[in-house]
Parts: C-alpha cells; structure tokens; sequence
C-alpha cells in the first residue's frame, strides 16, 4: 500500500525539485540509486551475516540506524 503512493509522489518531487528540464536526469538518479542498492543489498547481508553471525548483523544495522 505504501509503495503505490510512494512512487508517484517521488516522481512529482523529483519534477519540481531537479525543474521540468532537468526531471529525466533526476528521476534516472532515482532509478540507478534504487536498482544498485536492490542488487548490492543481498550479497552485502548475506556476507554481513557470514562475518558476523546473525546477531552480529542485527547489531551492526541498528547501529547503522
């Protein structure tokens, strides 16, 4: 549900933030940031709890927060 209001409201942001002109190259900021952290996420959890156990890796994304 969140997801359905998220991406159209990011997209109007984008547009009157980066200007009408601008909006492509903000928006495929948009999609490379989203796209690179979808790809790099698992493979750096799953070492993260390789290293460290899974406790380690709670602790280490808490205090990341």
């Amino acid at each position: 549900m969140v997801w359905v209001t998220d991406f159209p409201v990011r997209r109007m942001l984008l547009s009157e933030i980066a200007g009408f002109e601008h909006a492509h190259r903000g928006m495929r900021l948009d999609i490379m940031s989203s796209s690179g952290t979808r790809a790099l996420g698992p493979p750096l959890g799953g070492t993260l709890c390789a290293t460290l156990g899974t406790g380690g890796a709670f602790i280490a994304t808490a205090l990341r927060y």
